[in-house]
């Protein structure tokens, strides 16, 4: 489950049939509706467990556990059908344990987290165009109650 951009709510779910996309627009929960609209995902395209997701305002990104990132087009089906892409080489083989989604000059980017000390940054496209390191300390625990 993601949020978008527009406040409307994501879910991917897995199906009897594989997995499907849901899609609760934010007017309709303002309404106190809550009946979200499914797109069905072709066959093949998530194969695997599915890691981590986010949303941008056009497409949902989803880590795939041995299969990388790939990109769906949340875009409606008149305008751009559920496209799908697999991002870079880079994404395949690493493990992506969480991801967000940005904007950078008007486009989407996308962050990822895999569990190291670096944040890795991808275009839209799935270029991966920076890495960023963190030093990270020790981990300091909560202090005693005195």
């Amino acid at each position: 489950m993601s949020k978008r951009d527009d406040d409307s709510v994501v879910i991917l779910a897995r199906t009897a049939d594989g997995h499907a996309l849901y899609v609760l627009p934010w007017w309709r929960m303002g309404r106190n509706e809550w009946r979200a609209d499914r797109t069905p995902i072709p066959t093949g395209i998530l194969e695997g467990d599915v890691i981590a997701c986010a949303a941008s305002a056009s497409s949902l990104y989803v880590s795939l556990r041995d299969r990388g990132i790939v990109r769906l087009s949340l875009a409606r089906p008149e305008v751009d059908p559920l496209v799908q892409a697999r991002f870079g080489a880079m994404s395949r083989g690493v493990l992506f344990l969480g991801l967000a989604t940005g904007s950078l000059a008007g486009a989407d980017v996308l962050y990822a987290v895999a569990g190291d000390d670096a944040i890795y940054r991808f275009s839209a496209t799935g270029e991966p165009d920076q890495r960023l390191e963190l030093e990270v300390g020790p981990a300091i625990g909560p202090s005693p109650v005195r």
